[in-house]
């Protein structure tokens, strides 16, 4: 197992940490970090944990050096949430939910995936980000609504709050659609499956440990 997170972390550093555009292969490594943090956590060492730490750190160091952020680690923060909980890997998260602009919005809703259970559906900055999604009628509004219906809360005050939003704002018919599964009780259908797929496709792949592939099936 080890050397299988050795290669996703290699695999999704080698885009991550690059100046070209992030291909799709760091991306899909990127969500199967995120998936074996949170089904394997165990297997992690102090050394991968300390890697992702270290590099995290560098990053921030030279992004403040040249006044500019990206979505790029995104994965590496919620990765370390995952396994340590310390709730400072989270904030960067959370804080741009509301994102201006749409691929970074995408990067924040998808690094939130596994998390989404950990995460109180009470969180007042979580909801009033999302309701700016809603008004301003942004994209991946489907993803953003998911990871609330995933949080942590009962069922009743997600309702509630979903049937509010959809007397009180104006939706896209397919959105429209969506929320009012969600204000009815229904389970929608989950946007971030097919990321989910191919993340566990390339473990699979890669896998040089027949029995995790067992525990994967």
């Amino acid at each position: 197992m080890k050397k299988l997170i050795d290669l996703v972390i290699n695999d999704y550093f080698a885009g991550a940490l690059s100046e070209k555009p992030m291909n799709q292969h760091s991306l899909t490594a990127g969500f199967a970090l995120l998936y074996l943090a949170s089904q394997f956590k165990p297997a992690f060492t102090p050394d991968h944990i300390y890697l992702l730490f270290k590099t995290l750190e560098n990053y921030r160091i030279e992004s403040r050096q040249k006044d500019y952020w990206s979505s790029r680690l995104l994965e590496t923060e919620s990765a370390l949430y995952l396994l340590t909980d310390n709730p400072r890997y989270i904030e960067t998260q959370l804080r741009n939910i509301d994102h201006h602009n749409s691929t970074t919005r995408r990067a924040v809703f998808d690094s939130l995936y596994y998390l989404a259970p950990k995460i109180e559906f009470a969180n007042n900055d979580v909801l009033v980000r999302t309701e700016r999604n809603i008004e301003v009628c942004h994209f991946f509004l489907e993803r953003n609504l998911y990871l609330l219906h995933s949080m942590k809360g009962s069922p009743e005050s997600k309702q509630e709050t979903f049937k509010h939003w959809l007397s009180k704002h104006e939706f896209n018919a397919p959105e429209e659609h969506y929320i009012e599964m969600l204000s009815n009780g229904f389970a929608p259908y989950n946007p971030f499956a097919s990321s989910e797929a191919e993340a566990i496709k390339y473990l699979f792949s890669n896998s040089i440990d027949r029995q995790l592939s067992l525990q994967l099936a």
